[in-house]
């Protein structure tokens, strides 16, 4: 799993200079471009593990140590409890609990924006335009 992981990080990083870098030394300077490549690498650092063979570690072929039980042999301890991952419905209520959190602080924001705000002195010729058009 170890090895996996590491490979993927190492092509992925290779990804993402190589698409930092080109559109710099190629002096292109479109966002839609930057957008389409942003893309383009973001899909393919998902699809590398899909598309590359997992490495599965195979058994030692050497041969094998044979142990022979002890008279006295050592207690046994409790064996070690995995850590505890987080549930994918823990995680998925957590992302909307802070999505909730981003736009409530959004929302106070522009509560602050409305309160602090001074109203513009009306324009005459507004007026006169207002006047013409809803009379």
């Amino acid at each position: 799993m170890i090895p996996n992981l590491l490979a993927w990080v190492a092509q992925t990083t290779i990804l993402v200079a190589v698409a930092v870098l080109s559109p710099m030394l190629l002096r292109v300077r479109n966002p839609r471009v930057d957008l389409l490549l942003s893309q383009g690498v973001l899909l393919a650092m998902l699809l590398l593990p899909f598309l590359q063979p997992w490495t599965v570690p195979s058994a030692p072929a050497g041969p094998l140590l044979a142990i022979e039980p002890s008279a006295r042999a050592p207690k046994r301890s409790a064996p070690a409890q995995p850590l505890p991952l987080p549930q994918p419905e823990a995680v998925l209520i957590g992302g909307v609990v802070l999505r909730l959190a981003w736009l409530a602080a959004g929302l106070a924001r522009l509560l602050r924006y409305r309160r602090s705000a001074q109203p513009v002195a009306p324009d005459i010729e507004a007026e006169d335009l207002t006047a013409i058009l809803f009379t």
